[in-house]
Formats: C-alpha cells, sequence, structure tokens
C-alpha cells in the first residue's frame, strides 16, 4: 500500500511540475517578440516572419509532447499555464508580474491553452 501511495503521490507531483513549460519556453516566446518587432530591410522581413512561425509551431510543438508524454500517466492531462502563478510555480519565474502576465497572455494565444 505504501508503494502505491508513494507513486501515486510521485504521478500527481510530476504532473503539477509540468505546469511549468512556459518557464522553459520562455526563450522562444522573447525570440518571437524580437523576431517580430525587429525593423529590418524588406529583404529580410520574409526571413523574419518565417523565424516568428518556426517558434511559434516549436512552442505548440513542446505542448503537445508533453501533454502526449503526461497522457501515459494520467490519462487527459492538459497543460494549464495559468497554474503559474501559484506560489510553488511563480517563486521560479525571476520576473515582475506585470511582465509575466504579459507574457502568459501571449503563449496562451500561441499554444491556445
Amino acid at each position: 500500500m505504501v508503494v502505491e501511495e508513494t507513486n501515486k503521490n510521485s504521478i500527481e507531483i510530476s504532473m503539477d511540475e509540468a505546469n511549468r513549460q512556459m518557464l522553459y519556453d520562455w526563450i522562444l516566446l522573447d525570440e518571437i517578440e524580437v523576431y517580430a518587432n525587429a525593423e529590418v530591410p524588406d529583404k529580410y522581413k520574409q526571413y523574419m516572419q518565417e523565424s516568428v512561425n518556426e517558434f511559434k509551431e516549436h512552442l505548440i510543438g513542446n505542448v503537445e509532447d508533453i501533454e502526449k508524454n503526461n497522457d501515459s500517466w494520467q490519462s487527459g492531462w492538459r497543460l494549464n499555464p495559468d497554474l503559474i502563478f501559484e506560489h510553488r510555480h511563480r517563486r521560479l519565474f525571476p520576473f515582475k508580474d506585470e511582465d509575466l502576465r504579459e507574457m502568459l497572455a501571449k503563449y496562451k494565444s500561441i499554444v491556445n491553452r
């Protein structure tokens, strides 16, 4: 019984910690912002937009991968980015609340969560 409860608890913890995916994807969010807003000559604009699209696809792929992996452990598990404001997650983000809210909104709009 102890082993079963320990395993159950470990899975719950892992599923909760997986909601920190945005922390690992923060650099991609920065890249999207930089490439989307860069002032470049016309001949580079298409390259910049293609890069933005690739970064967005990578973000979406990261979410799909983590959800697919976690579904093996907890059926129907889905990423919940809003949990990053709970203390156990928030303490890991070294950003002001307003910056975190802004990036969270961008993240959620890209990954559709």
